[in-house]
């Protein structure tokens, strides 16, 4: 394979036609699927050729059409011939492929069922083939490779809502192995004593050795950092330092879920370059947002999926959407669920999610192109569950225990918090204490824990209030609670508090009115 074979994807056939004509009546074109369709006959003589798989799907690819079948194909066979490197090529020239000729290469869009099933047999194959043995790739390829897959994801989802499910082979994708190198040794070396001869440099060892257990993710050494002449050539390597964490994060999510330096390393490699807020126009930046079928699995994840599920969704897109603050507020609550495992991983996310937002604090106005907020209703409470505004003047006992344990459930530990809380209901000198302290229970759960159903404790809450004529005499210590029952589900008295609060405060009964239920 040569330089020019991994362009074929973008290169194009023709001035006038880019794309070209379709392919499928070619010899070329039936060589590859006479060959790829031995995979299901039982009866065929012989094993695929994959060579003759790459040569002709090279030739379709170059001369005749971009065909979404012959880049699949493509990529096949440059697995099974080369591995790992084989993998990334095919992989770049399918992504290069369908960011560049999606409307024009075959099967067309309006075959879009076509192109799915072909992507799900490509995954299917993939899915049986990585079950073997690779040669370790140097750092670097395999990062391409998760970049280029990532591509490939966010392409699909975004012009198709059914489209496969990319994400699910990524984890095994970022377990393949990679070289472990002393490069950077022998570079230092050579500074120290320029005048040794570079060809007695023993050979650089490579993690083969099948004896001796090779760790999962072990990095390449990072490139040469070049000129660093100006502020964006500094942030460019920095980002290259990050991109060579790639594959040590992902074994990470795979297998380490709950380490806390993941949540930390995770962050940094998501925020450390971002100086200032996007530009927007008032509230509304020019940011795509996330697709319709990313926001629905977000949605679906957080009913029904489990929790490290959940924080593999959440980390593993954070990168690709540094500023939607949701993932961070669903991936807390996720590691909250885990228990004890996880409350160190959770608060190293709490801490670095507060010191982003104390760098860019008008992110949580801030909304997608769409009008999508980075920062939903259930997210603002939560981050500022992260950081209690610390009371001035006369010290209050009571608001200084429910500032502690605020800070006690952002750093996993909900259930502690929330048992604190209870223990003082208990021993609450008056009827106002015990309120105040049961609200706090309730916001506490709506900040850290997406899932709970709090319209019943609301309910008895809020008639108590209503009985005592608290919301006439202290509306400010019933306000939160009101705007707290408008976020719930739909339910018998739903619609009364909302009129309470409209009464109340308009502004807020409009802002809360606006928005769905959560």
């Amino acid at each position: 394979m040569s330089c020019l074979d991994r362009e074929v994807g973008s290169f194009a056939i023709s001035l006038t036609h880019p794309a070209g004509a379709n392919p499928r009546e070619g010899a070329a074109f039936s060589l590859a699927q006479i060959e790829v369709d031995k995979l299901n006959n039982i009866h065929a003589e012989s094993g695929v050729d994959w060579q003759k798989v790459a040569d002709a799907c090279v030739k379709v690819l170059r001369e005749e059409g971009k065909d979404f079948n012959a880049a699949v194909w493509l990529l096949c066979a440059w697995t099974t011939l080369q591995g790992v490197s084989g993998l990334a090529n095919g992989v770049h020239i399918v992504r290069e492929m369908l960011e560049l000729y999606w409307e024009t290469l075959t099967p067309p869009p309006a075959r879009l069922r076509a192109r799915r099933n072909q992507a799900e047999w490509m995954l299917e194959w993939l899915t049986a083939k990585l079950e073997g043995n690779f040669d370790a790739v140097p750092g670097e390829q395999l990062a391409g490779l998760l970049e280029d897959w990532d591509a490939i994801d966010s392409q699909w989802r975004d012009r198709d809502a059914d489209g496969p499910s990319f994400f699910a082979l990524r984890r095994r994708l970022s377990q393949l192995p990679v070289q472990a190198s002393v490069e950077p040794i022998a570079a230092a070396a050579q500074e120290v004593a320029p005048a040794v001869d570079a060809a007695a440099a023993p050979p650089t060892p490579v993690a083969h050795a099948p004896s001796a257990p090779v760790p999962p993710a072990v990095l390449a050494p990072i490139q040469p950092l070049g000129r660093l002449d100006s502020d964006e050539a500094i942030e460019s390597a920095v980002n290259s330092v990050f991109a060579s964490l790639t594959p040590l994060l992902g074994f990470c999510l795979e297998s380490r879920t709950t380490l806390p330096l993941l949540f930390r390393l995770n962050r940094q490699s998501a925020w450390t370059t971002l100086e200032q807020a996007p530009p927007a126009l008032g509230c509304t930046t020019r940011l795509p947002p996330p697709s319709e079928a990313e926001r629905e699995a977000f949605s679906r994840l957080q009913s029904v999926g489990e929790p490290l599920d959940i924080v593999r969704f959440c980390e593993g897109r954070l990168t690709s959407y540094p500023f939607w603050l949701d993932l961070n507020r669903a991936s807390h609550a996720a590691l909250s669920r885990l228990g004890s495992e996880a409350i160190t991983g959770a608060a190293s996310l709490a801490l670095e999610t507060r010191h982003f937002l104390a760098r860019l604090p008008s992110l949580v106005e801030l909304t997608f192109a769409d009008g999508q907020p980075f920062a939903d209703g259930a997210t603002r409470s939560w981050l500022e569950g992260l950081a209690p505004t610390a009371s001035g003047g006369a010290t209050d006992a009571l608001q200084t225990l429910i500032d502690e344990v605020g800070r006690d459930a952002a750093e996993g530990r909900l259930n502690e918090a929330l048992a604190r809380l209870q223990s003082a209901v208990r021993e609450a000198g008056s009827g106002r204490e015990r309120f105040r302290l049961r609200a706090a229970q309730c916001q506490l759960l709506q900040r850290f824990d997406p899932r709970a159903q709090l319209g019943v404790a609301l309910d008895v809450l809020l008639q108590e209030a209503t009985g005592q004529g608290l919301d006439r005499w202290e509306p400010e210590l019933v306000r939160p609670l009101l705007e707290l029952a408008l976020a719930q589900d739909d339910g018998g008295s739903r619609a009364m508090w909302a009129q309470q609060l409209a009464a109340m405060d308009l502004p807020a009964f409009w802002r809360l009115a606006s928005q769905p239920a959560s």
